[in-house]
């Protein structure tokens, strides 16, 4: 009996570590339409936060700490919401106000020349941010199987991050040959690109089962 047991002890094992040698997936494309449009929205992060400082001295401003204290209190305040929201409505009004939101904050910018506007914009594009990337996080992983929330996850933030990135340097060149504020008007139609691409892509059947 105690030798028929260890059999069945090492079989299972055997069988358990056989399973867990299969090559994880580093990519979902059922994550893409959620990844472009957050690659979109962080985009014009990445020149939001990249070159403000330099902005503010432009305008002025010497300390542009509090505008960064004002986006994540919207932040703060936001994320919870949002949460609550996608919940009982679905996605599309938070992914519209969001990027309505972030396109605002980043067009005023350009155009502000006072700490006041700059903490208004501040507070705009953390409301912004904190209630469409949680919601397109959750969006990108309704539906899929639990051994593939990694690779899902792993599709989004690459695309999280790369915008930041490409944002930072193509936003950089314009700054260099327009000025900040061109490059922050020319910035603020990244989020518009997202919302478009947002409700042009067509919807999978997963994502027929949320409310709208």
């Amino acid at each position: 009996m105690g030798a028929f047991l260890i059999g069945r002890a090492i079989n299972i094992k055997t069988n358990h570590t056989h399973v867990s040698d299969k090559k994880p997936a580093l990519f979902d494309i059922r994550a893409l339409k959620a990844s472009l449009v957050m690659f979109f929205m962080t985009f014009s992060y990445g020149g939001m936060v990249t070159f403000l400082p330099l902005y503010a001295q432009e305008k002025g401003i010497e300390n542009i700490g509090p505008f960064f204290t004002i986006y994540a209190l919207g932040l703060l305040i936001t994320r919870p919401l949002a949460g609550k929201y996608y919940d009982r409505k679905g996605p599309n009004l938070i992914v519209v106000l969001g990027m309505t939101a972030m396109f605002a904050a980043t067009f005023i910018l350009s155009q502000s020349g006072t700490m006041a506007v700059f903490l208004v914009c501040g507070f705009l594009y953390g409301i912004g941010f904190g209630s469409v990337q949680p919601t397109l996080l959750a969006l990108a992983l309704h539906g899929i199987e639990p051994q593939r929330r990694g690779a899902v996850n792993g599709t989004v933030f690459s695309f999280f991050d790369l915008g930041i990135g490409l944002g930072s340097v193509a936003l950089g060149f314009l700054a260099n040959m327009l000025g900040y504020s061109a490059m922050y008007a020319l910035a603020s139609i990244a989020p518009l690109i997202g919302l478009a691409l947002f409700f042009l892509w067509p919807k999978a059947k997963a994502m027929e089962e949320l409310p709208h």
